[in-house]
């Protein structure tokens, strides 16, 4: 009995490893909303490339679980480093037969398909695995941010704008498009009148935010201790 557990349990593993068990397979191409850099996990797989898009030819189709880590990329002298990691998907993706596919994760951690092709790939032979290797995207991106002279200039508009529900909508205008630091978020924080629109502009602004590990300093734009902790509560529930 033992004996015949081990065969079905080989025969199984070799199974999952060869591409010449579907004669009809596809290819998933995967990046974040932000394009930021990631590791991915499909089935019991593990890439980590630290790249901001993968392409995976010649897939299974079915139901694959796939757990993502998001990572800040931050240079460090000549190089970059990748810290931060933060677990932002973890789910079962369904992938059609002879599909090809492209999605990504939007900013609610939610998984999104932008289109889908005909996938026409060549049967592999038997006994080649199966060909999952992630393809980066070349070049990497990486949002600027918002300069300083534009950043003064906002400051300005805001400052000159009325009523404070033009400002936010011109404050979200202009974060959504540039990318901002912490320390430009806790700065526009002072161009609000109510607190409610103080934490409304903050919460808007930290998937836009370039160093997220510095987001502690925004606090020191509101007047109350519950709008920290609401603060608090939105960064964690993005977590």
């Amino acid at each position: 009995m033992r004996r015949i557990y081990l065969s079905l349990l080989f025969f199984s593993l070799v199974f999952s490893a060869l591409a010449i068990q579907h004669p009809n397979p596809s290819r998933l191409t995967i990046y974040l909303h932000d394009h930021a850099v990631f590791n991915i996990r499909i089935g019991d797989q593990e890439y980590k490339q630290y790249t901001n898009q993968y392409t995976f030819p010649n897939l299974r189709p079915g139901r694959h679980y796939v757990e993502i880590i998001r990572y800040e990329r931050v240079q460090s002298g000549q190089s970059y480093t990748y810290v931060h990691p933060r677990k932002i998907f973890s789910d079962y993706i369904r992938i059609p037969a002879k599909v090809d596919v492209e999605g990504y994760i939007d900013r609610r951690q939610r998984y999104r398909e932008v289109e889908r092709r005909p996938y026409y790939a060549q049967p592999s032979h038997p006994g080649r695995p199966v060909d999952v290797y992630p393809t980066p995207l070349p070049p990497y991106y990486q949002p600027v941010g918002m300069s300083r002279e534009a950043f003064i200039h906002l400051k300005s508009t805001l400052n000159n704008t009325s009523f404070d529900s033009n400002r936010v909508k011109i404050a979200k205008q202009a974060i959504a498009a540039n990318y901002v630091s912490s320390w430009q978020v806790k700065e526009l924080l002072s161009c609000f009148s109510f607190e409610s629109n103080r934490l409304e502009v903050a919460k808007f602004a930290y998937p836009y935010t370039l160093d997220k590990h510095n987001y502690f300093m925004v606090n020191d734009g509101f007047r109350f201790s519950s709008s920290r902790d609401r603060l608090h509560r939105h960064i964690m529930g993005l977590w």
